[in-house]
């Protein structure tokens, strides 16, 4: 299983990842032009309709005080102030308000945030401060290592099953459609002359250069069937390579081509399965563990061998008390003949 061996850094890293992205995506929410939205325009999807959000939307002064209780709540969650809980639940509260003000206007619902918001969740009711805190009292350390770990694995599901199910509704939806209609090159055409963040029209170049179609279609429909089996990178190494080296650089295409960019969800993918957070960990104990100490997750095989090495081996020891007796031995015999007869 993944993540079977994660520690409290481990965990450090992903709650430093989430409320980051949700600390720079709040950061650039424009709250005030909301209140300029039509109220016809404010669609809000699934359960964010009992929360009144067309009211909400009409009072921008609100709608700043709670970006700014946001952006002090991640600020304090990627600090990683104690009780945890009781600074990353309200955040969390506030982050799903806002999270579906975003989401209610326009009648489309976009999921870029939705895996972070699920991760902040999550983090908020576990131990995710045990490390890399500015808590000046160290954490219990007598925690079961899979409050640690669990919050891991659940994030890792939580990414994986959103991959997995947009994988099956295209093939649903699609079908055979994905590779012998103009799905493909309708998608790239519309979305690359549409108004977007990205000043990026790349997808263009199918109309000009018929064979980037083709290529376009057989990635769509690799990708597409990789998304479909996501859940499998929980359990095999080798496959979670392959998907890594197929969800990628699918990520950097539709930013050129279609000018869509879930940075927040590739940020996600490789805090959760690659290893880079492992290196990372690594990198910071061998930088605070003291010269000569080992660090931390290798500290029972190193203190052994240091032990070892430090201590004096028995031939020496012996070596050294025969030195000592002959050296005593020469002594008395110049001494016995220098003494008179």
């Amino acid at each position: 299983m993944i993540h079977a061996r994660a520690r409290a850094p481990h965990l450090a890293v992903l709650r430093v990842t989430v409320f980051g992205i949700w600390f720079v995506t709040v950061a650039q929410l424009r709250v005030r032009q909301f209140a300029t939205i039509p109220p016809e325009l404010v669609q809000p999807p699934g359960l964010l309709r009992a929360l009144p959000l067309e009211e909400l939307l009409a009072r921008p002064n609100l709608l700043q005080v709670l970006q700014v209780v946001a952006l002090v709540g991640c600020t304090l969650a990627v600090a990683g102030v104690r009780p945890f809980p009781v600074v990353a639940l309200p955040t969390v509260a506030v982050l799903f308000v806002l999270d579906g003000a975003m989401k209610s206007v326009g009648g489309f619902t976009n999921h870029a945030q939705t895996a972070v918001l699920y991760a902040a969740g999550i983090l908020a009711v576990f131990p995710a401060a045990d490390a890399w805190s500015v808590a000046r009292r160290p954490a219990p350390d007598r925690r079961s290592p899979w409050l640690h770990r669990a919050p891991l694995v659940l994030s890792t599901l939580v990414i994986t099953t959103a991959y997995t199910m947009i994988g099956l509704r295209r093939l649903v939806d699609g079908g055979l459609s994905l590779v012998t209609g103009a799905s493909v090159e309708t998608w790239l055409v519309s979305r690359s002359l549409e108004y977007g963040r990205y000043p990026f029209d790349d997808g263009l170049l199918v109309l000009e250069h018929r064979w980037l179609l083709g290529l376009a279609v057989a990635g769509m429909a690799l990708t597409t069937c990789f998304e479909s089996l996501s859940l499998l990178t929980l359990r095999s190494d080798r496959f979670r390579l392959v998907w890594l080296a197929v969800i990628v650089p699918f990520h950097v295409v539709t930013l050129f081509a279609m000018r869509i960019f879930f940075w927040e969800n590739l940020i996600l993918v490789v805090v959760l399965l690659t290893g880079l957070p492992d290196r990372l960990v690594g990198l910071v104990e061998r930088r605070r563990a003291p010269a000569g100490r080992a660090p931390l997750n290798r500290a029972p095989a190193n203190r052994a061998a240091a032990r070892q090495s430090s201590a004096p081996s028995q031939p020496s020891l012996r070596s050294r008390s025969q030195r000592l007796t002959s050296m005593a031995r020469s002594s008395s015999v110049h001494s016995n003949s220098r003494s008179p007869t």
